[in-house]
């Protein structure tokens, strides 16, 4: 091309005349047009060439991306559906039209039978779902999965199964949500339920033992009351008549029947305090007077006034520390702390005055009026004495009706008011411990609520 070029430009001997030499350099001109077109076509053609080579590349890391996505997919679905089937609980999902799209093998195992291709309004009789009295019929649109199909949110519904596989049928609870797509459109629903049967069955013996209880109760109060009036009347005609054979005869008594005749006034008055304890601990939950704010200083105040001869006759010293102010059964309470500082001056060690001590601290602090929170509040009241104690292997037994740990020659009682004390610390929502040792002395614990709910 070089050549062909330097010879149409008169490199050569001979010279053109002037009609060849226009023709030449129209010539030339087509050349260099077109060795410029070939230049662009090649500067074209190598950019084509490089854009090409990247989207090759590219195409490249997008298909390796794919695959590592698919991959990754692919554990993840075999994770789910291991965890699906690794489930207690039973999992179903269907779409728009109803038509199952998951059901792990937990949902199999606890309705009996697996997916089946019935439209939901058969799903009631196809898998024998009843309302929770096991008798009923399930209505079809009132079934969680139905309900959540329509956009509702369902929350622990009971629903019993009776299994097609036997004859063992379960209660279970169903919770139930709907699925959404990006633009809130409902495109099926799915259900979660876990078998109930058991806490069913342990919840209907639990009623049917507190009715029982309650049946009971009832008839021992009944019980306890006719029994203590007709008890309670022989009794006041013993001691009565008792006291006329003294008055009348006892002059004429030889000293053996006055002793006959004082044992069995004492025999009436211990029946009759027995009873009166009795009536008092069965009465103690049904005949409780309102709970009021009651001043625990104030109320141990008029305990120990009212002991006072006993007091004296022992020589006994008090110490009474803070005591807090909660709402609380004020004759109850007096009857608490009547029966522990009782106990503290009647167990007291021979030759050695009683010393007492009653105080109390408060545990947590109840909350004030504007908190929005229920707690309550918690004290805690200790009675402390220096007198016989117990042994420790007995703090649990001496709370228990009739139970004595000395016998009634050495410390009267009816063996009831440490029972009545538990009762009535229970009747409060507290209670009651007891600490002690043979000849250390012994400590009775009360943990009461500062504040009741009715207030």
């Amino acid at each position: 091309m070089k050549s062909l070029t330097k010879r149409m430009s008169g490199g050569g001997k001979a010279q053109p005349s002037g009609g060849m030499g226009d023709e030449l350099a129209q010539l030339r001109d087509r050349i260099t047009a077109l060795e410029a077109l070939l230049h662009r076509t090649d500067r074209l053609a190598l950019g084509q060439a490089k854009e090409l080579e990247i989207a090759l590349e590219q195409h490249a890391h997008r298909t390796v991306a794919l695959a590592d996505s698919e991959q990754r997919l692919l554990q993840q679905t075999m994770l789910l559906q291991s965890v699906l089937a690794s489930l207690s609980d039973g999992v179903v999902a269907v779409d728009a039209q109803g038509h199952f799209v998951l059901f792990n093998p937990a949902a199999e195992r606890l309705v009996g039978l697996g997916p089946v291709d019935v439209t939901p309004a058969q799903w009631s009789e196809r898998y024998s779902l009843f309302l929770a009295d096991g008798v009923t019929p399930h209505p079809s649109g009132e079934l969680p999965l139905v309900r959540a199909m329509h956009g509702e949110s369902v929350d622990a519904q009971t629903v019993f199964v009776k299994r097609t596989d036997s004859r063992r049928g379960a209660w279970l609870s169903v919770s139930a949500r709907p699925v959404l797509d990006s633009g809130g459109t409902v495109t099926g629903a799915v259900a979660v339920f876990h078998d109930i049967t058991g806490e069913r069955l342990a919840t209907e013996r639990l009623q049917r033992f507190a009715l029982q209880l309650e049946r009971s109760n009832r008839d021992l109060e009944d019980f306890a009351s006719v029994t203590s009036h007709d008890l309670q009347e022989p009794l006041r005609k013993i001691e009565a008549f008792a006291q006329l054979l003294l008055q009348d005869f006892g002059e004429t008594f030889a000293p053996e029947a006055r002793e006959y005749v004082d044992r069995m006034r004492g025999s009436a008055r211990r029946l009759q305090s027995l009873i009166g304890d009795l009536l008092r601990f069965s009465r103690i939950s049904k005949e409780g007077d309102q709970f009021a704010p009651v001043d625990l200083t104030q109320i141990v105040r008029d305990v120990v006034g009212d002991l006072d001869m006993r007091v004296k006759q022992v020589g006994a010293t008090i110490e009474l520390g803070d005591l807090p102010v909660l709402d609380a059964d004020p004759t109850q309470i007096y009857l608490l702390f009547q029966n522990l500082i009782g106990n503290a001056l009647k167990f007291h060690r021979p030759g050695k005055a009683p010393r007492i001590r009653v105080h109390g601290r408060v545990l947590v602090a109840p909350a004030s009026a504007g908190e929005s929170t229920s707690l309550a509040g918690l004290c805690e009241v200790a009675v402390e004495d220096n007198g016989i104690g117990f042994p420790p292997e007995q703090q649990e037994r001496m709370f228990s009706i009739f139970q004595r740990l000395h016998n009634r020659a050495q410390y009267e009682g009816s063996g009831i008011g440490l029972a009545i004390c538990r009762r009535i610390a229970e009747r409060h929502g507290g209670a009651i411990a007891a600490h002690g040792h043979p000849g250390e002395g012994a400590t009775f614990v009360v943990t009461l609520p500062l504040r009741h709910p009715s207030f």
